[in-house]
């Protein structure tokens, strides 16, 4: 799979599994998007603006940097499969101590 379309659907696994966490009366622990949040109040409009400009500034990073994108976009893709695995972990505690 292209690296790009990997951390493209990886970011879109975070903001799924973080809005089903929200819906399920789950909260955010990184402070900026929980300050963001508690400001603009939409997390699907907070969630969704943050990931476009993650994609959007790691791309230019790489394309205007010359820098190699395989190796930064790989170690990206780890962290957040790591953010998507707590995500999936906490939504299953929640479904486990809601069932």
């Amino acid at each position: 799979m292209n690296i790009w379309l990997a951390f493209v659907v990886i970011q879109a696994a975070d903001v799924l599994t973080t809005l089903i966490g929200f819906s399920m009366g789950g909260r955010e622990l990184n402070p900026l998007i929980a300050y963001l949040l508690l400001k603009f109040g939409s997390p699907l409009v907070v969630v969704s603006i943050l990931k476009i400009a993650t994609i959007a500034i790691i791309f230019s990073a790489c394309f205007f940097l010359k820098k190699d994108e395989t190796k930064i976009v790989y170690q990206l893709n780890i962290i957040f499969i790591f953010i998507v695995i707590w995500n999936v972990g906490m939504i299953c505690a929640w479904l486990i101590s809601h069932h």
